[in-house]
Formats: C-alpha cells, sequence, structure tokens
C-alpha cells in the first residue's frame, strides 16, 4: 500500500469493496489469480497489488485473497479527516485537496467530505479531536 495514500471515504469504500470482489473471483476462477482478479479491478488498483505481491513475493492463490483482505483491513484503518464544506464539491475539487492532503496533510488518510450549507464558504476540517474552522460563517461571528 502506498505510504502517502491519501483517498476519499467513497474511493476507499469501492476499492475494499472490489478487492472483496476479486478474492472471491480467485476461488471460484479456473485461471490463475491474475486473470481472475483483473476484471474486477481498476488498473491502477490491479497493478497495486501485482506489485505487492511481488514485493512479498507471494504467489498462491490463497496468499493472494488474503493480501486483498491485507490491504482492505488497511485502507479501512486509514485515519480519518472530516472535511466540510459549504457546497457540494466537484470531482476536481475533490481532485486537489486529495493532492494538497498528499502533500501536506497529516500522511495517510481517508476524506471524509460532508456538505453544510450554513457554513457560507470555506471548510472546517476535523483530525484526531482538532478542529480547524475556517469557514465564512465563523468569520462573520467574529464581527
Amino acid at each position: 500500500m502506498d505510504q502517502n495514500l491519501v483517498i476519499t471515504a467513497d474511493e476507499a469504500s469501492r476499492i475494499t469493496q472490489q478487492f472483496q470482489v476479486a478474492a472471491q473471483a480467485i476461488y471460484k476462477s479456473q485461471s490463475s489469480w491474475d486473470q481472475a482478479i483483473r476484471p474486477h479491478l481498476s488498473a491502477e488498483d490491479y497493478q497495486r497489488v501485482v506489485a505487492s505481491a511481488a514485493q512479498s513475493q507471494i504467489n498462491s492463490s490463497e496468499s493472494i485473497a488474503s493480501l486483498l483482505e491485507d490491504m482492505s483491513q488497511k485502507i479501512l484503518n486509514l485515519p480519518v479527516v472530516d472535511v466540510e464544506l459549504a457546497f457540494r464539491p466537484s470531482q476536481s475539487l475533490l481532485d486537489d485537496l486529495v493532492n494538497w492532503f498528499s502533500q501536506s496533510g497529516p500522511g495517510p488518510c481517508r476524506l471524509r467530505f460532508r456538505t453544510d450549507y450554513r457554513l457560507l464558504g470555506g471548510l472546517i476540517i476535523g483530525y484526531q479531536g482538532k478542529i480547524l474552522d475556517y469557514s465564512l460563517a465563523s468569520r462573520l461571528k467574529k464581527i
């Protein structure tokens, strides 16, 4: 798994579901494990699994299924950063925020986005019990 992995909570859910389906496909398929999992994973996730398998020097179907479970657990165990925005973010903004957190954030994490129109603008970030309020609503209350 990537050392600087920052993904959205939705993406984490999608990936772990795909890993689960891929692991089940290993046992149902007559093909090799890599052929069995390929249709169930994105190209990027498939490459992650193949690279991780090579790094761990594993090649049996049972070991790959276990690897997929381990990778899922690592994703689900990433710390969560809550990000509240005053509007529903576009995919472009989500990508920008993931990139920013990858470079400047607390390290590997899952970003959980929420929309709260009462913020009026800006955002609120919550991480490990700390809240950083950069919302317009909080600024207006100070006036």
